[in-house]
């Protein structure tokens, strides 16, 4: 379970967390290249563009944003992660929201990460309740 403990830990090590996000992202990545190039080489190869994109997802512009969502509508896994990033990040953007009410957020967040079926975002969501 998390806790105003976790939260407090994740908010002031956001950086840390963002960098760890990254690299769950990049093997979620790799892992639905790899599945794609199985089953839909076409589709592995629509998915490419996001190599580029992933290491600097905050400073993308909006054209670059927009390039990255339609590509990633070729991959629910990679989609999800994607979103379940922003979230992370809203999370710790909303200053007006208590404590008890960032923790529920941060508790759902984890939760539903790790029901999402995408292996390297429930790993993540694991680690960072243990983040305290």
């Amino acid at each position: 379970m998390c806790d105003a403990q976790t939260l407090q830990a994740v908010i002031a090590n956001r950086y840390d967390v963002l960098q760890r996000y990254a690299k769950s992202l990049r093997r979620t990545y790799l892992e639905e290249i790899e599945q794609l190039r199985r089953r839909s080489p076409s589709r592995a190869a629509a998915l490419m563009p996001l190599k580029a994109y992933l290491p600097r997802l905050q400073r993308l512009s909006e054209a670059e944003r927009a390039k990255l969502s339609e590509v990633a509508r070729e991959s629910k896994p990679l989609a999800v992660a994607l979103s379940m990033r922003d979230e992370l990040v809203a999370l710790w953007e909303r200053s007006s929201a208590s404590t008890e009410q960032l923790v529920r957020q941060l508790q759902d967040w984890c939760q539903r990460a790790e029901a999402s079926g995408v292996g390297p975002l429930a790993e993540f969501s694991r680690r960072l309740r243990c983040y305290a």
